[in-house]
């Protein structure tokens, strides 16, 4: 099951691991103890996952959406 972050993305391309690329990379973003999620390849936008359910702002690199 994909998470929210991951179908309603608002243009941002989250990192993916390297062993496997299907999977979003969850410790791409952290910001101290227990806060960790994805992190965009675009422009390095990046918010917890446990806090926040998805991204707040649109990727503003990304041309594809506009």
């Amino acid at each position: 099951m994909k998470r929210d972050y991951e179908t309603n993305n608002r243009g941002h391309v989250w990192k993916r691991y390297d062993h496997d690329e299907s999977v979003v990379d969850i410790f791409g973003y952290e910001s101290g103890e227990y806060h960790n999620g994805p992190v965009c390849t675009v422009c390095g936008y990046g918010f917890c996952q446990h806090c926040e359910d998805g991204p707040e702002c649109d990727c503003p690199g990304n041309k594809e959406d506009k």
